[in-house]
């Protein structure tokens, strides 16, 4: 999480807001890192794990949509991207038409060798979360896969997307 910490702080972004949220089987993980981060705890232990991340999706989301953003930066827990992401990201959308620009990252454990793309390092446009939800993400799927088959892919063209592959270094925490 330091390491995470580290890399948000070394955005080289002007304004920037933070908000975790812990969706944790246990309190300690809030315990540990309540002090040091802005972050929100989920009391969300019997939910799946699938279900979980798609909860704390729809919490972030909501705050998101209370607030003055445009975009929502989405960077996993276990994702570190480079200070220079955010600026470079943004210059593949210099006129705010792309609604969800990511960059691929590393897959991580034994048998994964192509790089993955999806949530993990996303910028989302307000237009887009403000009009999808992740409030009914099932527990039997992940959520990104699900959300882009169940809430975009059937709207056709309407949002526009970008994947970005190798242009950064992103990095997937092994754990």
């Amino acid at each position: 999480m330091q390491a995470w910490l580290d890399a948000y702080d070394a955005l080289d972004w002007p304004s920037k807001d933070m908000l975790l949220v812990d969706n944790s089987e246990t309190a300690e993980f809030f315990q540990r890192w309540q002090y040091r981060a802005n972050i929100v705890r989920l009391e969300l232990q019997h939910e799946h794990p699938n279900r979980r991340i798609g909860l704390s999706m729809e919490f972030i989301r909501q705050q998101l949509l209370a607030g003055y953003y445009d975009h929502w930066f989405c960077v996993e827990a276990d994702v570190i991207v480079p200070p220079e992401t955010l600026k470079e990201m943004l210059k593949y959308n210099p006129d705010g038409r792309i609604d969800w620009l990511s960059h691929n990252y590393p897959a991580r454990g034994k048998g994964y060798e192509s790089p993955m793309s999806g949530f993990g390092c996303s910028l989302f446009s307000r237009r887009l979360v403000a009009e999808n939800d992740f409030a009914d993400c099932p527990s039997d799927t992940s959520t990104d896969g699900w959300w882009w088959h169940n809430k975009i892919r059937p709207q056709g063209r309407r949002y526009v997307s970008l994947e970005l592959w190798g242009l950064l270094d992103v990095r997937h925490i092994d754990g």
